[in-house]
C-alpha cells in the first residue's frame, strides 16, 4: 500500500509541472505575435525585376518591343508584413489603351511606369518611372513555301532531282505578327540538306523559316504561324526512249504473223523513277483485227504521271499481214424467234484468216443467227436494228475470223 501511494503522488507532480509549461509557452506565442503584428519595426525591402504589365484596352497596337522590360520597386513595412511579400504581390503597370497619346505604329519612349503595392506596406522607390515601347499593328498574311536542297548529288544516267516539282504537305504558310514585321517577308524557306549519290525519290520533313527577298532570315518574337511541321517528297524524275508498239485485241496477230511500221519509231518519256522505271515500251493503240485498216493514224494516249517529250501529234501505223487473205461467203441467217421478220435471209460475210485455213473455208464451217429475243413491240411499221452473230467452227477458230460487223432490220411477221 504505501509503494502505491507514493507512485500517486509522484504521479500528481508530474502533473502539475507539465500545466505551468504550457501555459507559459502559448504565453509566449500571444507575447511574440504581439510584438511582430504591432511593436514589429518598419523596414525597407527591394523586389528585383518585376515585370511590367501592359494595359491595352481597346487600342489595336500591340507591343512589339519593350513589353520584356522589368522594374525594380522597393517598400516599406513592418518585417511581420514584408516578409510575406513576393515579386507577384506588386503591380508594375504601363497603361496604353489611351488611344490620342498612342494612335499610331511607333516607337514611344515616355510610357509612364505606374507601381500598385499592397495597402499596409508603403512604396519608397522604383528604379524606372517610364519604359520605352514599340507598338505596332498586328495582321496576318500568306506566304509561299519555298525549299532549298543545299548538298552534292550524282544520279544514275537520265535522271533528275525534280527540285521544280515538290510535293508539299501544304503550300502556303499563315503568318501572324506586327505589320511593319510582316512586311519584310518574303516567302517561307524550308532547307533540307540533301547530299550523295540519289537513286529514289526522298521523304523529307522540317520546319520553315520566314526570310526577306534577299533571302535574310525574318526574326522576331511576335510573328506566330500556323504550322510547326513541313511534310514533303522531292521527285526523282527519268528520262528515257522507248519504242512505240501497238496491241492486238483478240491476239490473232502477233509479231510472228505480222509486221508493223510506225513513225516516230520511238519517244523520249519523262515521270518519276518509281512510274517509269519499268516501261519498256508505250503502247499507241489497241488493233482491232475484226475491223482494222492496214494503214491509219493515231494519237497517243496518255499514261498516268508520264509525260512524252516533243510529243508528235499523230503517229503512223502500217501493219503488214504476212501469209493471210481474205474470203467472203454468203450465209443464210438462222433466226431465233419466229414472230418477226428480217429484211434479208442471207448475209455476205468476209473472213480473213491464215492462207492454209482459208483455203479450205467453206460455208459450212461458219454459220450466221441473230437473237431476237431482246427485240420489243414493233407496231406502226417500226424496225429495229439487230446484229448478227457469225460463229466459226473449232478447227478454225483462232485462225480465221469475220472482218467488220453486220447487222440485219428486223419487223414484225407479216410487214
Amino acid at each position: 500500500m504505501n509503494n502505491s501511494t507514493a507512485e500517486n503522488r509522484i504521479e500528481k507532480k508530474k502533473r502539475f509541472r507539465i500545466v505551468p509549461f504550457i501555459v507559459s509557452l502559448l504565453l509566449a506565442f500571444i507575447l511574440w505575435n504581439y510584438v511582430m503584428m504591432v511593436e514589429s519595426p518598419t523596414r525597407e525591402v527591394t523586389f528585383d525585376a518585376v515585370p511590367i504589365t501592359i494595359i491595352k484596352g481597346e487600342n489595336p497596337l500591340a507591343v512589339i518591343s519593350g513589353g520584356a522590360a522589368t522594374v525594380n520597386v522597393t517598400v516599406s513595412g513592418k518585417k511581420s508584413l514584408t516578409n510575406k511579400l513576393t515579386n507577384d504581390s506588386i503591380s508594375v503597370i504601363a497603361d496604353i489603351s489611351d488611344i490620342a497619346k498612342y494612335p499610331a505604329a511607333g516607337e514611344y519612349s515616355k510610357v509612364p511606369v505606374r507601381v500598385e503595392v499592397p495597402t499596409d506596406v508603403t512604396l519608397v522607390g522604383q528604379s524606372a518611372n517610364y519604359v520605352t515601347l514599340y507598338l505596332d499593328e498586328m495582321s496576318t498574311k500568306s506566304f509561299p513555301i519555298t525549299v532549298d536542297f543545299p548538298g552534292s548529288r550524282t544520279y544514275d544516267n537520265g535522271c533528275e532531282l525534280g527540285t521544280d516539282s515538290v510535293e508539299l504537305s501544304q503550300s502556303e504558310i499563315n503568318v501572324s505578327g506586327p505589320t511593319s514585321v510582316i512586311s519584310r517577308i518574303d516567302h517561307a524557306l524550308l532547307t533540307i540538306p540533301l547530299s550523295g549519290h540519289i537513286q529514289a525519290s526522298t521523304a523529307f520533313s522540317g520546319t520553315p523559316s520566314l526570310v526577306d527577298s534577299d533571302g535574310k532570315e525574318v526574326i522576331n518574337s511576335y510573328l506566330t504561324t500556323d504550322v510547326t511541321g513541313i511534310f514533303g517528297t522531292v521527285p526523282l524524275f527519268m528520262t528515257k526512249e522507248v519504242p512505240l508498239t501497238v496491241d492486238f485485241k483478240y491476239d490473232y496477230f502477233n509479231n510472228e504473223n505480222v509486221s508493223v511500221k510506225i513513225d516516230p519509231a520511238s519517244v523520249q518519256v519523262r515521270g518519276k523513277i518509281e512510274d517509269i522505271a519499268s516501261i519498256e515500251s508505250y503502247t499507241v493503240t489497241t488493233v482491232d483485227e475484226k475491223k482494222f485498216t492496214k494503214e491509219f493514224t493515231a494519237t497517243l494516249t496518255p499514261i498516268d504521271g508520264v509525260t512524252v517529250l516533243n510529243a508528235p501529234e499523230s503517229v503512223s501505223v502500217n501493219v503488214n499481214t504476212r501469209g493471210y487473205s481474205e474470203k467472203t461467203l454468203i450465209l443464210p441467217i438462222s433466226v431465233e424467234g419466229s414472230s418477226y421478220t428480217l429484211d434479208k435471209d442471207s448475209i455476205s460475210v468476209t473472213f480473213m484468216g491464215e492462207r492454209e485455213a482459208m483455203a479450205l473455208l467453206t460455208a459450212e464451217s461458219v454459220s450466221a443467227s441473230v437473237d431476237l429475243g431482246g427485240v420489243g413491240s414493233l407496231g406502226g411499221g417500226i424496225k429495229q436494228t439487230v446484229p448478227v452473230t457469225v460463229t466459226v467452227s473449232g478447227e478454225f477458230n483462232g485462225k480465221v475470223w469475220e472482218k467488220g460487223e453486220y447487222t440485219v432490220l428486223v419487223s414484225e411477221a407479216g410487214r
